[in-house]
């Protein structure tokens, strides 16, 4: 008899060595078993109690992709909620509009500068198919991403996080 056939003669008891190892381990074990389904029962009701789900983003408005180019000047950042330069980046362009550096609600805004009428639009093409649009629109590769379209020319700004850096290149290319 070779191996192959000693391993196939054997393993009916093999398999019943195997399951009365398995009846020995539950018998010997029951107490911590239940203890264990009991404990991991009542975190999981603890957690769905007490544990706050977090709370949905707020969805911002985007303007329409349509109509979108009036031929005003217009400065848009293309941002995304988990990059950590937009984190930086949102709160300045924020105080560029004259909102609360945390607001998430206001999508856009119009400024003068130089005695020209600027719009001021934040776009997560996360969170609104047009956004996604206008970032494919403009070829945007990352985030954030900051053009000034005025003229008929888009210009990307590529100074740092400041609103002093945003004003700046807002009054050399008006």
């Amino acid at each position: 008899m070779n191996s192959a056939q000693t391993i196939v003669s054997e393993s009916p008891s093999l398999i019943k060595r195997t399951v009365q190892s398995m009846i020995n381990f539950v018998k010997n074990n029951l107490k911590w078993l239940v203890i264990a389904a009991v404990v991991a029962v009542v975190a999981a009701v603890l957690i769905k109690k007490f544990v706050k789900k977090p709370e949905a983003v707020p969805q911002t408005t985007t303007p329409s992709v349509e109509g979108f180019d009036d031929g005003s000047s217009t400065l848009r950042i293309f941002h995304v909620d988990w990059c950590g330069h937009c984190k930086k980046m949102v709160p300045e362009f924020n105080k560029l509009m004259g909102v609360a550096e945390d607001d998430l609600e206001t999508a856009e805004k119009e400024i003068n500068v130089k005695d020209k009428a600027v719009k001021l639009v934040k776009i997560n093409p996360e969170q609104s198919t047009d956004g996604g649009e206008l970032a494919k629109k403009y070829d945007v590769q990352g985030f954030p991403t900051i053009i000034l379209t005025t003229g008929g020319k888009d210009i990307h700004y590529e100074g740092g996080p400041s609103v002093d850096s945003l004003k700046s290149f807002l009054e050399s290319n008006l």
